[in-house]
């Protein structure tokens, strides 16, 4: 199996799977503000609505999903997130092959940068 572009997402004024959203202000003690949250969901798919989680640890780029374990997450209406003209370095886990303990890799994709307010 192929390793997986590095160069998948373009610029977009539009949050999909993949992308970063950076938290500018917010009412939970759990999410500070600064924090990133990585999109999850298919990738290349628009939603109304993403899951976003906060504090994750390394997520996954695989077989078409974007995955990530931490916490806590958020589901956040797409229309919350704007657009900034930043974009960033992330580093995702793939499986090459076959999902084992072994198998699994890392890559680098550069990803938008949206901005959200998570107060009330």
């Amino acid at each position: 199996m192929p390793r997986p572009s590095s160069k998948w997402i373009l610029k977009s004024e539009t949050p999909m799977a993949g992308d970063l959203v950076r938290v500018v202000k917010t009412d939970d003690s759990l999410i500070s503000v600064g924090s990133y949250g990585v999109i999850e969901g298919r990738i290349g798919k628009r939603r109304s609505s993403f899951s976003v989680v906060f504090n994750h640890t390394t997520p996954w780029w695989d077989k078409g999903f974007v995955t990530a374990s931490g916490g806590p997450v958020r589901n956040i209406k797409a229309s919350k997130m704007k657009p900034t003209s930043e974009m960033k370095s992330y580093n995702f886990h793939y499986f090459e092959g076959l999902p084992s303990a072994d198998s699994a890799k890392t890559m680098t994709k550069v990803v938008n940068v949206f901005e959200v307010d998570l107060s009330a």
